[in-house]
């Protein structure tokens, strides 16, 4: 097994160094054994190791991904089968959901008609432009012997320069098109020495990252199989991506055909200066390693939650819904890059509202029916048109630390993703924590509405009774789905923060003049059979020795 160390690059030296840290590189998923309840009992990866002699790099990825996949050595590379067996928390973040399809479990893809919250995959050919990155940069003068570059081609689709955000000082004149110089600095990678910023001007030695709407953006193929496909696939056994093979190499060549394009219309003082850079891509292609996917296979997360759009919209705030349960944070706009080949559907070009720096909680970290996997990244679940806001890395990167500090807590604890949720406070703590110290909370403007006293179920005490609550239901209905009852007649919840420790006898006495309820709702959202005036030394006779949620369950010793 290739575990990673310094040199790698992966990691600083402190982190290879640890004994009980393992990064496995070049590896890739391709099966899940789960066990009755859901739960991921085994995974199953190929880990490849480069041969002698071989550069990896020098392939296109449409010629070399199956055989990531592939068990058996090839002329590339050599094998080992690796099985993590029973795992205490699983953090799917592949590219692809490799973990979410070789588990068979149910997930989104593309985008959801005719409503955002119809049925996950409810169509699934139809989501969002890919784009394979490569970048150029721009010489002093033209090189005598330059390394040739594939023609290409536009893969069906016509060249255009055509751009919604080009400022006025770098579009054409009487168009929404991009001067050349406008595409060259929109990303910009690194300015030639002694350059200038300025969008109006590409400087000798700039190096230019081509990420292009109307460009190297690959418009009329999907970069993923159907999900009845993808399934099958995973099932037989034969699982390697699930990726349109086909769109895989249109999109390759659409970005060689974007550099010849590019170039050719470039103004005459640039022409024949233009070149791949190899080093910043890190291939021999001159194209970027992986393609850049704007979205994936999502996950559905507990009792069948989904992050909307309008979550990530003003709650009558500068800021999104603020969920009792944000785990992070994220800030972009619903930037959705279509396909030609398929419509949006009415809900995401009708009134719909800009979003604003949002939330993001831990339900969308999880999946409904695998009580030891974590999802995190663009396999968040999410409906199509809140992914085009969270699929960027910022996302990515505080989900996947909450992920991360989740899974800490769920191997701790020995908790499930619906355990982990029960105490999310725990969680929260853990991230705001200086060990950590993710930020939960945007400050400055006006700020998030408070959550609604809205009153879900979850099982509470060891007794398993069913509680009402306003915030982090599990249930929606007051028998807790049948898995706990509810409160007996007599039975009451005490706030431990009104109540002596018990004694030996399991007696608790009040503070002084309180309440007891019967749900964990704020006492005024409370109908008046629901709540029990108690004075100071009255005694309690606990139900069961544990508490929950700061709560004891107990008996009043005194006439109801």
């Amino acid at each position: 097994m290739l575990r990673a160390a310094a040199d790698d690059k992966w990691l600083g030296e402190s982190e290879a160094s640890k004994s009980d840290q393992f990064v496995l590189l070049r590896t890739t998923v391709i099966g899940v054994n789960s066990l009755s309840d859901g739960t991921i009992d085994n995974v199953t990866l190929v880990q490849r190791t480069v041969k002698d002699g071989v550069d990896e790099w020098s392939y296109l990825l449409s010629e070399s991904i199956q055989d990531w996949y592939s068990p058996i050595d090839s002329d590339k590379f050599s094998k080992e089968v690796i099985s993590i067996l029973k795992p205490k928390a699983v953090i799917e973040a592949t590219e692809f959901g490799d973990v979410l399809m070789n588990a068979g479990v149910v997930a989104g893809q593309g985008i959801e008609r005719p409503t955002e919250l119809s049925t996950p995959g409810s169509d699934d050919t139809c989501g969002q432009a890919t784009t394979l990155t490569f970048y150029t940069q721009l010489l002093e003068k033209a090189p005598e012997n330059p390394t040739p570059v594939p023609a290409g081609g536009d893969s069906g689709v016509p060249f255009d320069n055509h751009h919604c955000c080009c400022p006025s000082s770098v579009s054409l004149p009487g168009t929404k098109n991009c001067t050349f110089e406008g595409v060259w600095s929109y990303r910009r990678a690194h300015v030639g020495i002694g350059g200038s910023t300025a969008m109006t001007v590409a400087n000798p030695g700039d190096v230019s990252q081509q990420n292009w709407g109307g460009g190297n953006d690959l418009s009329n193929a999907y970069m993923f199989l159907p999900l009845k496909d993808a399934y099958a696939s995973a099932q037989s056994k034969s699982w390697m991506g699930g990726l349109n093979m086909t769109a895989l190499r249109m999109l390759e060549q659409r970005a060689y055909g974007w550099f010849h394009a590019y170039n050719d219309t470039a103004p005459a003082k640039y022409q024949n200066r233009i070149v791949l850079n190899y080093t910043v891509s890190g291939t021999t292609t001159g194209l970027a390693k992986m393609p850049y996917l704007r979205d994936t296979r999502r996950s559905v997360g507990l009792n069948g939650f989904r992050m909307v759009q309008a979550s990530e919209t003003a709650n009558g705030s500068s800021f999104g819904y603020r969920f009792p349960d944000t785990v992070a944070l994220g800030n972009y706009n619903s930037d959705d890059h279509q396909l030609s080949i398929c419509s949006k559907p009415d809900y995401m070009t009708h009134n719909v509202k800009d979003t604003v720096p949002f939330y993001i909680p831990f339900r969308a970290l999880t999946h409904m029916s695998v009580p030891n996997m974590l999802v995190a990244g663009k396999t968040m679940a999410t409906t199509f048109f809140a992914n085009s806001a969270t699929r960027l890395h910022p996302c990515e990167w505080t989900t996947g630390v909450a992920a991360g500090a989740a899974a800490i807590l769920m191997v701790a604890n020995d908790w499930t993703t619906q355990e982990v949720y029960e105490h999310v406070e725990e969680l929260q703590m853990l991230l705001n924590s200086s060990k950590i110290a993710q930020p939960l909370e945007w400050h400055g403007g006006k700020p998030p509405n408070p959550p609604p006293q809205r009153k879900g179920y979850v099982c509470g005490f060891s007794a398993k009774r069913c509680l009402g609550v306003p915030l982090l239901p599990i249930f929606n209905s007051s028998t807790c789905d049948g898995r706990c009852s509810p409160l007996n007649k007599d039975e009451w919840l005490a706030n431990e923060d009104y109540w002596t420790s018990p004694d030996s006898q399991g007696l608790i006495a009040a503070k002084s003049d309180t309440v007891l309820k019967k749900e964990l709702v704020d006492s005024e959202n409370l109908p008046p059979s629901e709540i029990l005036g108690v004075k100071a030394g009255t005694k309690c006779k606990l139900t069961v020795k544990d508490g929950f949620r700061e709560y004891f369950l107990c008996t009043p010793q005194m006439q109801i």
